[in-house]
């Protein structure tokens, strides 16, 4: 829970925003207080998405699953400027937080899991994207989350919880979710996923072609998990078969999972009477961690001190100083700026700037057109189709200075730009599922500009005149798909190593 942003809403409907929760996929969530004093989490969604109406529909159904163990709709306006749902706050730390549980504790979450499912279900909802970020553990037990928003572009599924039919582009069923319940019951009761690889694409071909190890689930669960893993979903049971099986175990949650309920409880408890005011800093915790880090960069200041005091002893000592022509004579400026700069066309101010680089410093002009090559392969980013709608993905192709590849860079802030498509001048490059969508291999498409982090993108000088473009919500590097050279080939977000196919270059269209 952090201070609300200067951009984020003080009031959204009938609820006062007190704090961040944090980003999802969907757009930002704030800690939101109605009239009565009661909690909710307010989620502002993109506006795209309330442009679908399967969306809609499914907003309006969910609103009527109210059991237990989920979080329904309370409230919203599709229809506001920024549109908007609220759910109940739930105080406790994710699934994923909270790490593998204790064996007595897992009867508890299948059963809360199936019972959340199983009311999801007899909705005529589907969940689509059940993961341990989505289930909150509550002091009354597991709690689903982020069901009935999940209709729409590039939302559905997390590649390590998909179930093999919706990883070979299949239709999503409620069988779907119950592989995906399999999986992450499976994650719970042992730290890890069954699934999980080094890329995407091989976590995804281990969910279509891999067989779980069950071996390290507890006896007391792996009747129940090895069926919901079942590779044909006809096979596997459903959430209200499920649900008879295990009955109503009692159990509670460990120790440190009920700690981590205190301290979030203590927390809000805080926020709520005292709200900090919007922009405040997050209050530090020193940690072992960054009391070592602290340690270690006062120990560089210092040698870095020692260092520059002995070579100005030298300089002194050979004839350098005050008095020698070098400190009379014009200095050199060394560039201390970005390496890439922005020169706006509606200024006539003209800056010169010197880099002790030995490559040339590059300027992004505001109102130019570019293309984007790889150098790697001299082909060039390319909006697939040449497509004008959310979504169409963006790939690299043979340059032909058609406007499909010409891109604008628009200064946000810090260095970051947005890059729009000349084709589409609305829309422009986006990491497909937006701030919360972090992992290396997640694509990159076209969308409408909405403001997210991973819509804004950073040139990151690499020397002679080649560039790394950085995202800034998983500072992860524009990469081409294993360095293809095959036009068609899809662009995706990848950590930044300096590898060819992450390094482009910048030039005015033509």
């Amino acid at each position: 829970m952090r201070p609300l942003g200067t951009s984020d809403p003080v009031a959204v409907g009938q609820y006062r925003s007190i704090a961040l929760l944090g980003r999802g996929r969907t757009g930002r969530v704030l800690l939101g207080v109605a009239p009565d004093g009661t909690l909710v989490a307010l989620r502002l969604l993109h506006p795209a998405l309330v442009r679908d109406e399967g969306f809609r529909r499914e907003v309006l159904t969910a609103r009527e699953v109210k059991v237990q163990h989920t979080a329904p709709i309370v409230d919203g306006d599709l229809d506001a400027p920024v549109p908007w749902l609220a759910t109940p706050f739930v105080v406790g730390p994710s699934l994923r937080q909270a790490g593998k549980l204790p064996a007595d504790s897992m009867p508890g979450l299948a059963a809360g899991l199936a019972a959340g499912l199983a009311a999801i279900h007899d909705a005529g909802l589907l969940h689509r994207n059940l993961n341990p970020s989505n289930v909150l553990l509550a002091e009354s037990g597991p709690v689903v989350l982020d069901f009935g928003i999940t209709h729409g572009p590039g939302l559905a599924g997390s590649p390590g919880f998909v179930a093999p039919e919706q990883a070979a582009g299949q239709p999503t069923t409620w069988a779907s979710d119950v592989f995906a319940y399999g999986t992450v019951l499976y994650t719970a009761a042992t730290g890890r996923s069954p699934f999980a690889a080094g890329t995407p694409q091989q976590t995804l071909a281990n969910v279509m072609q891999l067989e779980p190890d069950l071996g390290a689930v507890p006896d007391t669960l792996r009747w129940i998990v090895g069926p919901c893993l079942a590779k044909n979903p006809a096979q596997r049971p459903t959430p209200a078969q499920l649900l008879e099986a295990i009955g109503q175990p009692v159990g509670q949650w460990p120790p440190a999972v009920q700690d981590m309920i205190a301290r979030r409880q203590a927390d809000v408890a805080r926020t709520v009477a005292e709200p900090p005011a919007p922009g405040t800093p997050p209050p530090s915790v020193e940690t072992p961690e960054t009391r070592r880090r602290t340690a270690t960069i006062i120990g560089a200041v210092i040698v870095f001190t020692v260092f520059v005091t002995a070579m100005a002893g030298v300089l002194l000592a050979f004839g350098g100083g005050p008095h020698t022509d070098a400190a009379t004579s014009t200095p050199t400026t060394t560039n201390t700026q970005p390496l890439v700069t922005i020169v706006p066309t509606t200024t006539t101010t003209t800056t010169t700037t010197t880099t002790t680089t030995t490559s040339a410093a590059t300027s992004i002009q505001a109102g130019v057109w570019y293309t984007i090559t790889n150098t790697a392969t001299g082909k060039c980013v390319d909006v697939a189709g040449g497509g004008r709608k959310n979504g169409t993905p963006v790939i690299l192709f043979s340059c032909g200075g058609k406007d499909n590849q010409q891109w604008q860079f628009i200064p946000t802030a810090n260095g970051f730009f947005r890059v729009a498509s000349r084709r589409a001048p609305a829309l422009g490059l986006d990491v497909d599922g937006g701030a919360g969508a972090v992992a290396n291999g997640t694509r990159v498409q076209l969308w409408a500009y909405g403001g997210g982090a991973n819509q804004q993108w950073k040139p990151v000088d690499q020397g002679n005149g080649t560039f790394e473009l950085v995202v800034q919500h998983s500072n992860a590097c524009l990469d081409v798909t294993d360095g293809s050279n095959q036009d068609g080939t899809r662009l995706q977000q990848w950590q930044c190593s300096g590898s060819p196919n992450q390094l482009f270059s910048v030039t005015p269209a033509t």
